[in-house]
């Protein structure tokens, strides 16, 4: 993220990365004004934007195997998944390589397809994917789902993000006064 949570992959209403000059374009076309790019940047882009139908990327990888017209999930799966090895090659470049590589949160950590299809092609960087232990891997336990051989380990680990920021929550209040709660 930068400046605002806009920046970085394609989300599930936000647009990730997107060339400013859009934004020019927009207004100067379209006649659209700030207020309508924000909402249209934060709430009507992303996968759902691509989709046409869906912010959530399940909803999409289910429609994947369907109806070959149906060309705007695909879009929208090709495009999140590109975006993610963008990021990934870009990291592993910028760190001089990687230890590791974490799959995580409902996307990383249920998907399968997506950690397979962002594995595929990146071992020239020690990433190489277990096919197997990729579509056993559990949500509700730390999996290790790279191949034997592979120089980086690649992993689905499962969070909780609601139970940390109830504990950080926790944390924060602790030793104020009760008129302070």
């Amino acid at each position: 993220m930068g400046y605002s949570p806009l920046p970085g992959l394609v989300m599930s209403t936000r647009s990730g990365d997107v060339d400013p000059m859009l934004m020019l374009y927009l207004m100067a076309v379209y006649g659209l004004h700030g207020d309508d790019l924000m909402d249209m940047l934060n709430r009507k882009s992303g996968l759902l934007g691509i989709s046409g139908f869906s912010s959530d990327l399940t909803d999409i990888i289910r429609r994947l195997d369907g109806d070959k017209e149906d060309e705007q999930p695909r879009l929208a799966f090709r495009m999140y998944i590109q975006r993610v090895r963008k990021y990934v090659g870009g990291y592993v470049v910028g760190l001089g390589g990687v230890d590791a590589l974490v799959f995580t949160d409902d996307i990383g950590v249920r998907n399968w397809r997506v950690r397979e299809e962002v594995c595929q092609g990146m071992e020239w960087c020690g990433i190489r994917l277990d096919a197997v232990r990729n579509r056993q891997a559990t949500s509700e336990a730390t999996c290790l789902i790279s191949a034997g051989d592979s120089r980086v380990s690649v992993l689905s680990v499962p969070t909780d993000e609601e139970l940390v920021i109830c504990l950080q929550g926790q944390e924060l209040l602790k030793g104020l006064p009760d008129a302070a709660v």
